[in-house]
């Protein structure tokens, strides 16, 4: 039964991402594609949850309600997460006063791991403790670096798994995008 809720969580993470062919022009008029995200094909609600930052202190996913949200799934041992790491944190310092945030969600590792990364990089973004691996699961989370873009509504508009560069002007074009979204 403890494998039930993964199960529906892996289904329902394949019924809502759905990777179609696209020829370079209509990737190009798609800031989603053209930065390497696969858009959600209906609105869902992002899974809400709790989760401690390196202060102790408990943040609720609804605490940012009304801003671009930038889940990065992420652990301090693999490579390929510290690597983003530098345009992550390029991007959030262009966008932070535009109702933009990164939560970055450090997945199963010790919190003085972490906090001592942290410090040494100098992430000035939030740094959320799955320190359980419970909400990775429920995003169906299967490596890092992973990534889910929410709407100021809250809605999940777009996933995208592996390593991203956030410097190029197709990921500026997207959060730019996602922040000039109306509806």
């Amino acid at each position: 039964m403890e494998r039930f809720p993964i199960v529906l969580t892996a289904i329902l993470m394949i019924a809502i991402f759905t990777i179609i062919p696209v020829s370079k022009t209509l990737a190009a008029k798609d800031p989603f594609l053209d930065a390497g995200f696969i858009q959600a094909r209906k609105q869902i609600p992002a899974l809400k949850f709790t989760l401690e930052d390196l202060d102790g202190k408990q943040v609720q996913f609804t605490d940012f309600r009304g801003k671009v949200v930038l889940l990065f799934f992420w652990t301090t041992w693999w490579s390929w997460c510290r690597k983003e790491f530098p345009s992550l944190i390029n991007i959030y310092n262009k966008f932070k006063d535009e109702d933009f945030v990164i939560l970055g969600i450090d997945i199963e590792e010790k919190k003085a791991l972490v906090k001592k990364y942290v410090d040494k990089t100098g992430i000035a973004f939030p740094i959320l403790l799955d320190a359980e691996g419970q909400v990775a699961r429920d995003y169906g989370i299967r490596g890092t670096p992973a990534h889910f873009l929410i709407n100021r509504k809250g809605d999940i508009k777009a996933y995208a798994p592996g390593y991203k560069d956030w410097k190029n002007k197709k990921s500026r074009n997207l959060i730019e995008f996602m922040i000039n979204e109306t509806d």
